[in-house]
């Protein structure tokens, strides 16, 4: 039996977003109705950039699809694909949210995929409502497809060509989130080193009924690696008894948002001391990607008191750990200059 109910359709079908860089003229925004079964496409041009409108033909049994198109701006004859939805009678709906300990980065950078560093948990709630329990219904009202892939990033900080594999894939059913902490499923060479892409996908199955799929909800994370620092020039346990010599750091994958500098104390090492800074150390990056550096350190007199055991440490600071001072990386060692002369008094009498 044909459903003859008319449906509105969702505002967001109608919100001609533009896409980047592009300027959408508000006259030419098409909206194109699909009945699933019979493949019957309508084609409504409409001036209204936001909004809600009936659907253009009754909505069949098997569904429909909404597509939105707009063209550019008036020099830009493209035209450009926005968004679709897919309406019928058991179409389920879901939802995910990822929250990660950088919550900063939506201030950031809005728009961009949540972020985390590869040994940082996150959650991974997802919501999946709208299914039926009827075991005669079509299987696309019983359950949802849910796949996780990955793909790597090299020393780019970009695919790079490297291709997505999948993690995880299985069938969903209703369900409530879940908000307990997940650690990255990447597959890097080293576990410290993961960077790339997670996306988290649930679609709708396709049967007799809706022959094709949609995507009922998607969401990405970014994975950043592991900082790491190195202190050339100065080894550990050594004795300095001559001048300083002059030290080369090196930063590596500092997270994109952070604050770094090369420290100096008197002591043994100690995690969480507060030393003399270097001056021409610090660094704060709210990028993007992480950053990696080399950066030298000469005429360091001036940082040296009295003799005896000095550590010298690279400092980062993030939003994990309740932007708390991680340690990158650190040296210890001894400066003794005191200059011992043996000799002997010799006096000579007339």
């Amino acid at each position: 039996m044909k459903h003859n109910a008319q449906r509105i359709l969702p505002p967001l079908l109608i919100l001609a977003a533009a896409m980047p860089g592009t300027i959408l003229r508000a006259e030419d925004n098409i909206i194109r109705q699909t009945q699933l079964e019979s493949g019957i496409q309508y084609d409504l041009v409409t001036s209204n950039n936001t909004g809600s409108a009936y659907s253009f033909m009754p909505i069949e049994e098997g569904g429909a699809s909404y597509e939105l198109y707009a063209y550019g701006s008036a020099w830009d004859t493209n035209l450009y694909f926005l968004d679709r939805k897919v309406i019928g009678h058991y179409l389920p709906r879901a939802r995910i949210t990822i929250n990660t300990q950088d919550m900063w980065h939506d201030w950031f950078h809005p728009g961009l995929p949540p972020r985390t560093r590869a040994d940082k948990p996150y959650t991974l709630a997802i919501k999946v409502w709208g299914l039926t329990d009827d075991d005669d219904a079509p299987l696309a009202a019983q359950k949802v497809l849910y796949t996780h892939v990955g793909q790597n990033y090299d020393e780019t900080y970009t695919p790079n060509g490297n291709a997505e594999y999948v993690v995880n894939s299985f069938h969903m059913f209703n369900q409530e989130p879940n908000y307990t902490p997940v650690y990255t499923a990447l597959v890097p060479m080293a576990p410290t080193k993961a960077m790339g892409i997670e996306k988290f996908t649930i679609s709708s199955l396709a049967d007799e009924t809706i022959p094709e799929t949609s995507i009922l909800a998607e969401e990405m994370l970014t994975v950043w690696p592991v900082s790491e620092a190195f202190i050339d020039g100065v080894e550990t346990g050594m004795t300095i008894r001559d001048s300083l010599p002059n030290l080369i750091i090196r930063y590596s994958d500092l997270y994109p948002l952070s604050w770094t500098y090369v420290q100096i104390y008197k002591g043994a090492p100690q995690l969480g001391k507060s030393g003399a800074i270097f001056n021409t150390t610090p660094r704060w990056h709210n990028t993007i990607v992480p950053q990696s550096e080399v950066l030298s350190i000469e005429n360091w007199e001036s940082m040296i008191g009295t003799d005896g055991q000095y550590t010298i440490e690279v400092v980062t600071i993030t939003p994990f750990n309740n932007w708390q001072p991680e340690r990158l990386s650190h040296v210890s060692f001894n400066i003794d200059r005191n200059v011992n002369v043996n000799g002997q008094v010799v006096t000579s009498e007339k």
